[in-house]
């Protein structure tokens, strides 16, 4: 299962490349979080904007997920954490009507 996310960001941040912010399922409470092999981070610009050299208004987050993991999980979320570990986001996975 692929997700992607995208983040705004603070009108004012100083960021020269995309944060580090990560994105995972936690599973619930007496089972280990599951984590992506890889997460691509891609910068959002404004519109208009020359990109690279012009202030960041979001970043993309995407990354992909094994669905028997999340398939399983007793109550699956999806977290974005940023570059301090801090939750930024979280929403409940539903996944009934998709099997």
């Amino acid at each position: 299962m692929t997700f992607i996310a995208q983040v705004r960001l603070h009108p004012l941040n100083t960021y020269a490349a995309p944060p580090a912010y990560d994105l995972y399922v936690r599973t619930g409470q007496d089972s280990k979080p599951v984590a992506a092999p890889a997460i691509k981070r891609d910068p959002v610009y404004p519109p208009g904007s020359m990109g690279p050299g012009s202030s960041m208004t979001a970043i993309r987050l995407e990354a992909s997920f094994p669905r028997a993991d999340i398939a399983n999980a007793a109550e699956p979320a999806l977290i974005v954490n940023d570059e301090h570990g801090a939750i930024v986001w979280q929403s409940r996975l539903d996944l009934a009507r998709f099997r």
